[in-house]
């Protein structure tokens, strides 16, 4: 049985992966073979199978430490997970606890014409390729995380909400990390802050921080750091939550969009939500 078969996405990371049959079992080498790709690569895509939900885990878990159940990503009413129309700025999953998700996987069920692809932006190689004295700068700066649990907007970024320091935090949850963190699995420098979930940077004022900010992103959001996957009915993605950041453009109520997400973590939700307002939270399979 030979080795599976990469195609690379992008100059700064991803791989199509081909060369097995991803809707039964893999066998021992291949599955270790995937789970080396996604730890190399950071973000893997299946295309053109059809996967059922226990397909999705099963792949998913050669990656991770993966959640059995699984929910969706669907801008259509009929569909659990109903997605509001709005963009979705640039963050990682539960960054504002400072123990994002390791992975996260989208499948595409229906894709209408104009759906909205999915961005991808790569902190790590950001990093990696930022001027010395621009790291040095970023390297001695600890960032406050913050997530908007009180009105539940994704599109509107996190320093636009000045919370008080003695805010109760089991409604506005927040974390502060070191702006360049190690990603927990191997270690790898990476940025933390996006635009969605990056209140300030901790000693400066709100102004100084705005204007760092404005600086960090502007240089993040250049075109050798980002992944634009435009979707098909029967891709699969599976990427790194850590250091690979995600949004959405503008997706309208008339582009039916529905995805089947399966996440990934060595905590469970209800450890990652503990002693928050989500802490009820259930999840769908």
């Amino acid at each position: 049985m030979g080795d599976l078969t990469i195609r690379e996405l992008s100059p700064w990371a991803g791989a199509e992966v081909s060369g097995a049959d991803f809707t039964k079992p893999l066998s021992d080498a291949h599955a270790a073979q995937l789970g080396e790709l996604f730890r190399q690569y950071r973000l893997l895509l299946i295309r053109g199978v059809e996967l059922e939900g226990e397909d999705q885990v099963r792949l998913c878990g050669h990656c991770a430490p993966v959640h059995e159940h699984w929910g969706f990503v669907s801008n259509t009413e009929e569909t659990p997970g109903f997605d509001r129309d709005c963009l979705l700025l640039f963050h990682s999953d539960f960054a504002f606890t400072g123990y994002s998700l390791l992975g996260i996987s989208l499948y595409a069920m229906e894709i209408g014409a104009g759906a909205a692809p999915t961005r991808f932006r790569n902190a790590e190689l950001a990093y990696q390729r930022m001027p010395s004295p621009m790291k040095e700068r970023f390297e001695n700066l600890d960032v406050l995380m913050l997530a908007n649990t009180v009105d539940g907007r994704e599109d509107i970024p996190a320093r636009t909400i000045r919370v008080p320091d003695d805010a109760p935090r089991d409604k506005y949850i927040r974390t502060v990390m070191p702006t360049v963190s190690q990603h927990r699995v191997g270690g790898a420098p990476y940025i933390v802050a996006a635009e969605q979930q990056a209140s300030h940077f901790i000693g400066t004022t709100m102004d100084e921080s705005d204007e760092l900010l404005d600086e960090l992103f502007g240089y993040m959001d250049r075109d050798e750091f980002i992944y634009e996957h435009h979707w098909v009915p029967g891709d699969l993605i599976i990427w790194d939550n850590v250091v690979l950041q995600h949004g959405r453009r503008y997706n309208g109520k008339d582009a039916r969009r529905v995805l089947r997400k399966v996440t990934m973590s060595d905590k469970s939700m209800m450890e990652l939500l503990e002693g928050t307002v989500y802490a009820r939270v259930t999840t769908t399979s």
